[in-house]
């Protein structure tokens, strides 16, 4: 039989993965998001700790993942087209009115390395974690797609990549040299979800969060880890630290 429409005007994610807000029940049962049929646009700004807003003069569009590189001079985002695929722009903040598309496959999760010359992210087309020259001079590389993930955080000194691996279970965060040998390593594999991953500015530190209690709390692990040691920062909910 032909496939053929069944449900239209289901609501999608703004990241690159498109997913409809959709679920069915065992038995039969389906419950969605609607979407109001307006396109899902959003704008880019700074905001600085006085609060004052200031607006990028780029069109809106579907924005999500928005990161400024170490430097302060340029803002990687990813764009996400009306068919759900993402791709990787580049913003330069010392003056430019546009953008500039650096990836051309579908892409997402960009991370800056310390030195502002290159963004590593995940490749959904090729399944694999990828870098890529900032300015586009030079095509992209692959890093490694034993363990396909998402990129999380380069270690201050340029040494480490840390990525969240989803896997049969629960999502872990593993790490990889980025110097030397490739090969992928876990670095958190407890119970639960462990992500949101950040290093400390010295680099002693990771940050991330884990429900392995039951709850979403943020805890901290000295970097390189040491078995057993990590602290809880958090007694409640919490997410994104920095």
């Amino acid at each position: 039989m032909a496939p053929f429409p069944y449900l239209e005007g289901v609501a999608r994610a703004l990241n690159a993965s498109g997913a409809a807000h959709i679920s069915i029940a065992a038995n039969g049962s389906m419950v969605y998001l609607l979407s109001d049929g307006v396109s899902a646009e959003t704008r880019l700004a700074l905001i600085d700790r006085s609060g004052k807003l200031t607006e990028l003069p780029v069109p809106p569009g579907n924005y999500a993942e928005p990161r400024v590189s170490p430097d302060g001079r340029q803002i990687s985002v990813v764009s996400v087209d009306q068919a759900g695929n993402g791709s990787i722009w580049i913003y330069d903040l010392t003056g430019s009115t546009s953008m500039r598309k650096l990836t051309f496959d579908t892409a997402d999760y960009p991370v800056w390395t310390p030195d502002s010359r290159r963004i590593i992210f995940r490749s959904l087309s090729a399944n694999a974690i990828l870098w890529q020259d900032a300015y586009g001079n030079s095509p992209a590389e692959e890093l490694q797609k034993s363990r396909p993930g998402d990129p999380s955080a380069v270690s201050p000194n340029g040494q480490t990549l840390v990525f969240r691996v989803v896997g049969p279970g629960d999502p872990d965060l593993w790490m990889m040299s980025l110097a030397g040998d490739r090969t992928p390593k876990p670095l958190i594999t407890r119970n639960g979800v462990q992500d949101q991953l950040a290093f400390s500015p010295d680099g002693r530190w990771i940050a991330y969060r884990s429900n392995e209690s039951g709850q979403s709390l943020i805890y901290v692990d000295p970097f390189p880890p040491v078995n057993g040691v990590k602290h809880q920062l958090t007694t409640q909910v919490g997410n994104s630290p920095l």
